[in-house]
């Protein structure tokens, strides 16, 4: 992704949360147009326009892996503190927030460390 600055995590949220909703307003623009609406053509310049303005479908995936990996390293980052209080918050609660049972939370917990943290896709090495 090409960017002059390093963007934070709070700012490529904010370009994430956009393109999802020029996604969207192509969807409704789709929606007008099927039923037949006299708006529908205006419906229609907004959306791409809104696109136009959006990241692309490849920034936008790679502004997603970053978060996710972020989000990822943060719940480990949680769940550590959880464990390590002098009255440990037990893997039954921890799997039951998460979804699943207490040996799947406690396995996923002891294997995170075997995954690569994304790099934030504005921070690039210089090419020069």
């Amino acid at each position: 992704m090409e960017s002059e600055n390093v963007l934070t995590p709070t700012e490529l949220t904010e370009l994430y949360v956009e393109y999802k909703a020029a996604l969207l307003d192509v969807e409704l623009a789709e929606m007008v147009r099927e039923q037949g609406s006299k708006d529908a053509a205006s419906w229609e310049v907004n959306s791409e326009q809104r696109m136009a303005a959006a990241v692309s479908d490849v920034d936008a995936l790679e502004i997603n892996a970053f978060l996710a990996s972020t989000m990822i390293a943060d719940r480990y980052a949680i769940i550590g503190r959880l464990r390590s209080q002098d009255r440990p918050v037990p893997w039954s609660k921890i799997g039951e927030i998460l979804g699943m049972s207490k040996q799947a939370a406690q396995q996923w917990y002891d294997t995170y460390n075997l995954r690569p943290r994304i790099e934030n896709p504005t921070r690039r090495a210089d090419p020069s």
